[in-house]
């Protein structure tokens, strides 16, 4: 069965209307709103094929909002997910709880159709949907996302990039084959979907990690410039690099020691580099101790011991003795 529609049959001041009345109407209601004059000409339609279990949609409109709210979700009650191909334009989208997301053009998304959302494009935009069987999208997704509600894959991987294109290819001919045919489609998106959601992911991980490292290597260059600050605190810094404290702290949790650990050791490095240098053999441990940022002597003196093996003074003789003794 296939059906079409569009807002062409209506005089231009009422097309938008007619697109926002139809949208509501739907067996997916939604609300549309404009980004233009709702009195302006406004260019909208879609192309249903059903083919039972399966279900493609072609969509397209100018400028405008579409947002599913909580209390549409009732009409919704069958198992299934969405297979969406965004062309033309990427979008921002707001998904349940989740924090806005931004898809760039030629992206592929697989959505539970059941959580509310809002979908502003950057313009206007062309969609391609396949109504799936949840059953069918969950034998090839990985349990851990399974229940993420939304996943995305950027067409700027490989597989997106593949899968983008046997969307746009595939489901202009699927509504005129015969429902076997259709099946096999759909485990072929599918499959190529788990590959794409896996390379994005993994992708993801690894900008995460270089963005981890960098801002751990400016917070140890920010300690190294203010060690001898006996009041500095993870906050301090956390502030500097404008993230939260609980960010700082995870900047830190891989590493093997925490920010405390770190920032003590580098005191500890620093005073025993300043015990071995001759041209400081002038000046009290207690000086060098201030210096390098610890605030009490006892505890310097016990954080000393049990990093560097010796007592401050028995490592500055150990090191002036090994001065004489060298050739």
């Amino acid at each position: 069965m296939t059906a079409q529609w569009s807002t062409a049959q209506f005089p231009a001041h009422r097309q938008f209307a007619a697109w926002r009345d139809i949208c509501e109407a739907g067996y997916y209601p939604l609300h549309a709103h404009s980004q233009k004059d709702p009195a302006e000409p406004f260019r909208a339609g879609f192309h249903i094929h059903d083919l039972g279990d399966y279900t493609v949609v072609d969509l397209a409109a100018d400028g405008s909002e579409l947002v599913r709210r909580a209390q549409d979700r009732a009409p919704d009650t069958t198992d299934t997910c969405h297979l969406l191909l965004m062309l033309d334009s990427g979008a921002q989208i707001d998904f349940g709880r989740r924090p806005t997301i931004e898809v760039e053009a030629n992206s592929v998304l697989l959505f539970d159709p059941n959580e509310s959302f809002r979908f502003a494009p950057f313009g206007t935009w062309r969609h391609r949907v396949i109504r799936l069987p949840r059953a069918l999208a969950n034998s090839w997704i990985a349990p851990k996302h399974r229940n993420e509600g939304i996943l995305t894959v950027s067409p700027r991987s490989g597989v997106g990039a593949l899968l983008a294109g046997a969307m746009q290819a595939s489901t202009r001919p699927i509504g005129t084959v015969a429902p076997q045919a259709a099946d096999i489609t759909a485990r072929m998106l599918c499959e190529l979907l788990s590959f794409g959601v896996a390379e994005t992911a993994q992708a993801t991980h690894a900008a995460a990690g270089a963005v981890r490292g960098a801002r751990l290597d400016r917070a140890r260059r920010i300690i190294e410039r203010r060690l001898g600050e006996a009041d500095l605190t993870p906050a301090m810094v956390a502030t500097e690099l404008r993230i939260s404290l609980r960010a700082m702290h995870m900047l830190f949790e891989p590493t093997g020691r925490s920010f405390t650990q770190y920032l003590v050791m580098r005191r500890t490095e620093r005073a025993a580099g300043e015990l071995r240098e001759p041209s400081a053999a002038g000046r009290t441990i207690a000086d060098i101790a201030f210096a390098a940022g610890f605030a009490d002597l006892t505890t310097f003196h016990r954080t000393f011991r049990r990093q560097m093996g010796l007592t401050p003074g028995d490592y500055r003789a150990a090191a002036a003795t090994q001065r004489r003794d060298e050739p």
